[in-house]
């Protein structure tokens, strides 16, 4: 038997070359210990297919939903500005409604022959704004000098005004008898009740009402002032809208503002509350519920934290509660020669919100097929992996003696073709070393086949442990043993040592 280890071999040549067979036939490369970190690169490399179809599904999955959301971002906020704008035209329109409605009284006093009595006044104003929530008062102030004073107060007490007299509100709310001027603004009708203390409030006495009087009268246009009423209600003085149309003497001329000063007649006068006057516009016309509107007066344009709107189709200050986020539209509404902020912003959970069903949906669906896809791909390798595997077993069987474990004569044979192909081409040498066991027939004759397969099973251990592992070692059949050598630093006498 051959027994002990050689030393002296060098097995970097020949590594390469077995380096160089392994990138041939890479079902022999694994022996000699490499097969563990092959398997796991083939694993690895089964396996990638699957995850790079799920990484790119799921990339191509959140892109798509993130443009469907910016689609249902934008389509919602269209749809919302739409909305918006149309309950702002609407509002407008009923304010114009109002306006308008003021005009034809103004017509009544500048189109009638004789004066406009207390009573026609009452009838006509009533049916004009009959059924018509937010109007708190129609007045007419006629315009009297000094010298008529006394007439008109004389003339209200007849038509059942109790105690009527001209006079003024003092700084501190306390009405008292207007002190002699040499003219007065004073209500003269109303649609109060006569026990009103409206009547015969002098508005020239009040700073801004009479500047807002003195603008319509000079620019023939109607004005707009917003300020605390006269009258007190649960102790609050509430804020409405004084809307100031002038009327001009029938048949004159009001084409110069010196001709509008002259021939001015009076006035007739609305006070609004905006809050149930915009209410009853927006029920009216069936406004939208989807949408929350809040009207601020002009100089709360800011719109600071605290501000309460004059109006707010919801309540406040919760209807302001807006996130940064949420769209929100703003317009103004005009109401004479005033202007109004409009705000408007999507109802808290309304369907004008962007609730980004289609790109969850969206997402939903790639995440889905992304799964089915990489699922299906990670199937598909599995089984390209155990085809794989079962190919090289087979391979393995076709070139291993299955007895001792060693290459055949076939995979001998074609390691050998490799080696002479190496060998010639780099001007190298290599040794074959054939070998077989004397009297082998005698041991199986007389200890049995058993025996014998156990005793070749040896030779091949003890054989192996003799090589290097980049030496072939092969069975080529029966008891008939082969070994290729090479590259070695001293070919020959390796070679004589070995044997």
């Amino acid at each position: 038997m051959i027994h002990g280890r050689r030393k002296g071999f060098s097995a970097r040549g020949l590594g390469k070359k077995r380096t160089e067979m392994s990138e041939r036939n890479p079902d022999i490369a694994g022996r000699g210990g490499a097969a563990i970190p092959h398997r796991r690169n083939a694993l690895r490399a089964c396996c990638s297919p699957a995850v790079i179809a799920m990484g790119i599904g799921l990339l191509l999955s959140l892109a798509g939903a993130y443009a469907v959301s910016q689609w249902e971002e934008r389509v919602t906020k269209v749809e919302f500005e739409a909305v918006a704008e149309t309950q702002a035209i609407v509002m407008q329109n009923g304010t114009n409604e109002y306006i308008s409605r003021l005009v034809a009284l103004r017509t009544l006093f500048e189109s009638a022959s004789e004066e406009i009595t207390r009573s026609e006044f009452e009838t006509f104003a009533g049916r004009l704004f009959e059924r018509h929530p937010g109007i708190l008062r129609i007045g007419w102030i006629p315009r009297v000098n000094r010298k008529e004073r006394a007439e008109y107060e004389a003339a209200a007490i007849a038509d059942g005004v109790s105690g009527y007299q001209i006079k003024s509100l003092g700084a501190d709310g306390a009405v008292k008898t207007a002190p002699e001027s040499d003219e007065y603004l004073p209500v003269f009708y109303s649609t109060e009740p006569k026990t009103s203390k409206v009547y015969g409030l002098d508005y020239s006495a009040d700073p801004e009402r009479r500047a807002a009087l003195q603008r319509a009268r000079d620019n023939d246009v109607i004005t707009t002032l917003r300020d605390q009423l006269y009258q007190p209600r649960s102790g609050v003085r509430p804020i409405g809208v004084l809307v100031t149309v002038p009327v001009y003497a029938k048949g004159t001329s009001r084409t110069t503002v010196a001709d509008r000063r002259r021939n001015l007649a009076g006035y007739v006068v609305a006070i609004f509350n905006l809050q149930p006057l915009l209410q009853s516009i927006r029920t009216i016309t069936v406004a939208s519920p989807a949408v929350s509107i809040d009207v601020f007066p002009t100089d709360a344009a800011g719109l600071r934290s605290g501000d309460a709107p004059d109006f707010s189709s919801g309540r406040w200050p919760e209807s302001a509660s807006i996130s940064p986020r949420a769209p929100h539209w703003n317009g103004v509404l005009k109401v004479g020669d005033a202007t109004w902020q409009v705000r408007a912003a999507p109802t808290v959970d309304g369907p004008l919100n962007p609730h980004y069903h289609r790109a969850l949906a969206v997402l939903l669906a790639g995440i889905i097929i992304t799964s089915f896809l990489a699922a299906y791909l990670w199937l598909l390798n599995r089984n390209a992996r155990q085809l794989s595997r079962a190919n090289r077993r087979v391979l393995e069987l076709a070139q291993t003696d299955i007895l001792t474990g060693l290459p055949n004569r076939a995979y001998f044979l074609e390691q050998l073709h490799d080696v002479n192909t190496y060998e010639r081409r780099g001007g190298g040498s290599y040794t074959i070393l054939m070998l077989d066991l004397d009297r082998f027939k005698n041991v199986n004759d007389s200890l049995g086949h058993a025996a014998g397969d156990e005793l070749l099973r040896q030779v091949a251990s003890r054989l192996k442990s003799t090589l290097r592992k980049t030496d072939v070692l092969a069975r080529l059949g029966g008891d008939e043993f082969a070994v290729i050598l090479a590259d070695c630093d001293n070919q020959r006498s390796s070679s004589l040592d070995l044997a």
